[in-house]
């Protein structure tokens, strides 16, 4: 009877064992369908239709530049499209950027301009700076140093770190106003206080030559390392 009883338990034990297997394998199966058909959904099928419901110009925006960042650039382009209708001018920035720098779209310096004066005209300040690139850069327009400097100045007034950089890179090359390395050096250290890596490469680079300053190897070390930590 002892021998009996314990065939009997051996057997229960060895099904319940393999009832315990085949769950655990149900369980693990149905866990990589369910990410494998998940991350496919996500990439292949699904669309983020939320812009057709929300209205908030500002919610619109924020999520747009969140597939900005992701570089999911054409899932960003339908929230940034109704944002900008409604003139939201960070999602007219972002749009403009996109076309200025062919991210997502094909490049188009006319319709990244247009988004851009339509932001800069009401005072945004990266949008002043982003269409003064262009008249800076000859961007889809004649080359315009001073209209490009009236640009920097006002988005430096509201300060915007990248605005003033670009002041002193005016004065540092002479453009649109009479060549001044000191002048440089001090909208470069305004600048990189603000944190500009530009700016503080371009400091590296004058304490490096001895321009507008004396020159200074540890000056120059210290901006160029400052940058390479702040990236």
């Amino acid at each position: 009877m002892n021998n009996k009883n314990k065939i009997v338990r051996s057997v229960i034990f060895v099904i319940a064992i393999i009832y315990m297997l085949g769950v655990c394998l149900w369980y693990v199966m149905s866990f990589i369908n369910k990410s494998d058909s998940h991350s496919n959904h996500n990439i292949f099928s699904q669309k983020d239709e939320r812009y057709k419901t929300i209205e908030d110009p500002w919610t619109l925006n924020g999520i747009g530049y969140g597939y900005i960042c992701n570089k999911e650039y054409d899932k960003a382009m339908p929230f940034l499209l109704k944002a900008a209708e409604k003139n939201q001018v960070n999602a007219l920035n972002n749009l403009g950027w996109m076309y200025h720098y062919g991210y997502g779209v094909k490049q188009d310096y006319k319709k990244a301009f247009e988004l851009y004066q339509k932001a800069a005209e009401v005072g945004y300040a990266p949008s002043q700076v982003n269409l003064g690139l262009m008249y800076d850069r000859g961007n889809g327009v004649k080359v315009d140093y001073k209209m490009a400097l009236k640009l920097y100045v006002l988005a430096a007034e509201k300060g915007e770190d990248m605005a003033i950089n670009n002041l002193g890179w005016m004065y540092y090359e002479g453009h649109g106003v009479e060549k001044d390395y000191k002048e440089a050096i001090k909208y470069f250290k305004v600048a990189a206080e603000k944190g500009n890596v530009n700016a503080m490469n371009n400091l590296g680079n004058m304490y490096s030559k001895g321009e507008g300053v004396e020159k200074d190897l540890n000056q120059a070390r210290y901006w160029y390392n400052k940058a390479d930590q702040t990236q």
